[in-house]
């Protein structure tokens, strides 16, 4: 292609470009502060729904006998590796990731977890304040996301919270079907 036709189809797409006027002072402050509402306030009030019908799900679940369990465990795997993890489906899956957390180690994710897990499965950026439950979170996301087939690296600070967190939660990760490791700064290959 020569350099005029590059140039060509390129001034089609700089043609549809309309750049916005540059705010100042209180006006690009008013700005920002009415668009970091705008966008987050219904990704949260979905998340809360979402975490809500996830628990609605917990008495379900939670019966379950150790076969039922483990085929429930099955089924979500199989939903998760053929990419089909949406909807109710994925409400289910996270039922089931959250009841295997239980039952392996004891601790039963509270909503905010779960919002943060499926923050994290959908990509956006998750914040949490110390004490709100990181670790389990993750571990969360980890489960359904690897189910799905996606590589999943969690990543911390320190080597210590990469080993404790690693270790904590592997009963969970093996009641699940999955696999899990660490890597340190002294790991060698």
């Amino acid at each position: 292609m020569t350099d005029l036709a590059t140039n060509e189809l390129w001034s089609i797409f700089d043609a549809r470009r309309v750049k916005a006027p540059e705010l100042r002072g209180l006006d690009q402050s008013v700005n920002g502060i009415v668009g970091w509402f705008k966008n987050r306030k219904p990704v949260l009030k979905h998340l809360r729904q979402q975490a809500a019908r996830i628990e609605a799900l917990e008495p379900e679940i939670h019966n379950l006998g150790s076969t039922a369990f483990t085929e429930a465990i099955r089924q979500a795997r199989e939903l998760g590796r053929l990419n089909r993890l949406r909807e109710d489906a994925l409400d289910r899956a996270m039922a089931v990731v959250r009841e295997a957390a239980w039952r392996a180690v004891e601790k039963r994710p509270f909503p905010v977890q779960i919002m943060g897990a499926l923050g994290m499965i959908q990509g956006l950026i998750t914040e949490m304040a110390t004490g709100e439950g990181k670790t389990l979170t993750a571990s969360l996301a980890a489960s359904i996301l690897a189910w799905a087939g996606k590589p999943v690296h969690v990543i911390t600070v320190n080597d210590y919270l990469v080993a404790r967190d690693a270790e904590q939660m592997r009963p969970v990760y093996e009641m699940l079907g999955l696999r899990v490791g660490h890597v340190i700064h002294e790991t060698t290959v």
